[in-house]
């Protein structure tokens, strides 16, 4: 789904990305696809500042989100000082999910994260 570069669009995301997981995954699985949903949907409102695409599937035991933005500009994850208001939302997103990354497309770019239904053992 598409939504505009503004504040209130990365709500609206999280409201899509809830709809289509429904009651597929439990809501502790809910809660940290959308705290990963709304880390990457801030950062292209924040930094593409353009209109961005949430994309959600859930796929055996994995819940893949991507947003996808029309900047070339690559996220960086940074080490965010413990006064600093920003900067932690790709450090939450690697500590939430077993795999993210990104896709390069020339002028534009998909985030990506991949977090497990199950907990991972151990």
């Amino acid at each position: 789904m598409e939504f505009p570069p503004t504040p209130s669009s990365v709500r609206d995301a999280r409201r899509f990305v809830s709809d289509v997981l429904g009651s597929a995954v439990d809501d502790e699985v809910v809660g940290r696809v959308l705290l990963a949903a709304s880390e990457l949907a801030t950062n292209a409102v924040e930094h593409a500042a353009t209109p961005f695409v949430v994309d959600v599937e859930l796929s055996g035991e994995i819940v893949r989100v991507a947003v996808s933005d029309a900047s070339s500009a690559q996220p960086v994850v940074r080490d965010a000082a413990i006064h600093d208001v920003g900067g932690r939302g790709l450090s939450l997103v690697s500590k939430l999910s077993t795999r993210w990354g990104v896709d390069d497309r020339g002028h534009q770019k998909t985030v990506w994260c991949e977090i497990p239904v199950a907990p991972p053992s151990g």
